[in-house]
């Protein structure tokens, strides 16, 4: 057991894994995607995209799908506190073995 918990430096990965990560809609991007593919509805489409964002990620990743915008994830983008919550997890995790092996 002392073994198990002296090493915790990859708690941070297992607590917050590379896929699982906070992410928005790049609006700029899919503004531009949708202007090429649809025109003139692109204004309608990415109005109710703006508005079901609003309710959460999962509704508007399928109101783009239902819409026919193909592979919604590639309009997603990490957003910075994914770097900060790595940051205090590894902070966390050194601190312990810090703590533990001390003891």
């Amino acid at each position: 057991m002392h073994e198990l918990l002296s090493d915790l430096t990859g708690v941070p990965s297992l607590v917050f894994p590379d896929h699982l990560r906070f992410v928005r809609v790049n609006w700029r991007s899919l503004n531009n995607y949708l202007r090429q593919r649809f025109g003139r509805r692109r204004e309608t489409i990415l109005e109710t995209a703006r508005s079901e964002a609003r309710v959460s990620l999962r509704a508007v990743s399928r109101f783009l799908r239902d819409s026919g915008v193909n592979n919604v994830h590639r309009f997603l983008i990490p957003m910075r506190v994914n770097k900060e919550i790595d940051q205090a997890l590894t902070k966390w995790a050194l601190d312990f073995c810090d703590y533990f092996n001390r003891m």
